[in-house]
Parts: structure tokens; C-alpha cells; sequence
């Protein structure tokens, strides 16, 4: 039996043209729902010498068609944001739940000589312009990606393999080098999605 006994919200995001012609990502919907939550687990790492905590959580939800959570929606829960890294199907007997794996970066070590409680993470774009030809650029290092768009769409992440060209693809490797599968066009840009 699963003991939904934690509040969380979703929040579902897209993308909206600023003034510079750029995207900026804004919030389209959010609904609060009962879930599971198993203890998190963390760990640190000192990239470029500064050091990063990362907690990693297992949600479970009720699977509800008229809200489906997508991959790059973000989850509220104790006072952090979640990133979805995968979503899951699972049936127990006739009820049906999604099982969502999220992860959380907390930049503070502690909450500080105040007592206070660490800034929450904010969501941030990030905003590429082509001189034309280019298939890759590199930036945002350590930084949580959980969408790319170029000139508006939407394209898949991978991390591994290689892309397919007939694809609407981007790869982001370590040091966040992001190749896409399609030349850009001059003028043409793309809009990132990070958790900061």
C-alpha cells in the first residue's frame, strides 16, 4: 500500500519572447497533489572547487489523465524545487501511480550563522544567438538544464548515443557543451531552461 501522506505542487513551465527576442520560461499551471515521498538521498561534489550538495528524491503520485506530469514540469516539496530527471508507471493491483524520480541542488552547506533558511533555487534562461552555422556552444556549467528550445521548439535532451539528424535533438555532455543535431541558421536562438 502506498502512504500518500506529503503535499506537493507541480508547477508546468513553457516559454514566452521578451524584449530581446529571447524566451523566457513562465509558469502555465500548478496544482497541488498528495504523494509518497522516500527519504532523500545526498551527496557533494567540488566541481571547479566550489562545493555543490545534490539530493536526490523517489516520488509516488496517483496517475491522474486529466494532469499528467511531463519531464519538464518542476515539483515543489519542503521548501525546495524539484527537477524531474524520470517518470515511471506502476500499478498496484487496479490503482495506477507514477513514480517520479526528482533531484535538488542546495549550493549552502548550512543555513548559516542566522539560522536562516537557504535561498530556494530559481528557475533561469539562458539565451544562445547564432552567427550562422554553428552546431554547438558551450555554457552553464554545474547548472540543472531541464529544457532547450531553439527559435521556440522544444527539442529532446540526450546525454549519450549520437544524434540523429532527421531528429529534433540536442546533446549535453560535461562541461555543458550542448550539440544540436540541426545547424543553426544566423540570427536564430536558443533558449535553456536551468535551475540556478
Amino acid at each position: 500500500m502506498v502512504n500518500m501522506n506529503r503535499i506537493i505542487v507541480a508547477r508546468a513551465w513553457a516559454a514566452i519572447k521578451n524584449d530581446q527576442g529571447g524566451l523566457d520560461p513562465i509558469e502555465i499551471g500548478s496544482w497541488q497533489m498528495f504523494a509518497a515521498v522516500e527519504d532523500r538521498t545526498g551527496s557533494s561534489s567540488s566541481p571547479y572547487n566550489q562545493e555543490i550538495w545534490t539530493y536526490d528524491y523517489k516520488l509516488t503520485i496517483r496517475y491522474a489523465p486529466s494532469r499528467i506530469i511531463g519531464s519538464n514540469y518542476t515539483i515543489d516539496y519542503d521548501g525546495k524545487t524539484l527537477k524531474i530527471n524520470s517518470i515511471a508507471s506502476k500499478t498496484e493491483g487496479y490503482k495506477h501511480y507514477s513514480v517520479l524520480r526528482c533531484s535538488v541542488i542546495d549550493n549552502s552547506v548550512s543555513t548559516g550563522s542566522s539560522g536562516s533558511n537557504p535561498p530556494l533555487p530559481q528557475i533561469r534562461s539562458y539565451i544562445f544567438t547564432a552567427i550562422g552555422g554553428e552546431t554547438t556552444f558551450t555554457a552553464l556549467a554545474n547548472k540543472q538544464v531541464f529544457s532547450v528550445s531553439k527559435d521556440g521548439i522544444v527539442f529532446d535532451i540526450i546525454t549519450t548515443g549520437s544524434l540523429n539528424p532527421l531528429n529534433k535533438e540536442v546533446k549535453i555532455t560535461a562541461g555543458q557543451n550542448f550539440e544540436f543535431s540541426i545547424p543553426f541558421a544566423a540570427g536564430e536562438t536558443a533558449n535553456v531552461l536551468y535551475i540556478n
